[in-house]
């Protein structure tokens, strides 16, 4: 399963804060770095379902990505959110039962 689109309708279906979707590039997150306009970063695939980012290293300097500075609540929040769906907790359009 390609986990983006579900969790691009995950972040549309809550609602509580602005989704944007796009292309972007290292001068792009180093610019909103730089600003402050990030908060939290991380990586979404089959064997890692969602795993924070606390930095990266680009062209030799470390970057600080604030994810974990306050215990990443919406990387958390979509983890816990997939794990619900994955497991059956939580009914989902995402998931078709197999008998």
């Amino acid at each position: 399963m390609n986990l983006s689109p579900l969790l691009i309708d995950l972040a549309h279906q809550w609602g509580d804060f602005k989704m944007t979707e796009r292309d972007f590039n290292m001068k792009d997150l180093l610019k909103a770095l730089k600003e402050n306009r990030v908060k939290e970063l991380f990586g979404a695939g089959t064997a890692c379902v969602v795993c924070p980012v606390d930095k990266i290293v680009y062209e030799g300097v470390s970057h600080h990505i604030p994810t974990m500075d306050e215990g990443a609540p919406i990387t958390n929040r979509f983890l816990n959110e997939l794990m619900d769906i994955q497991f059956g907790r939580k009914p989902s359009e995402w998931m078709v039962d197999v008998e």
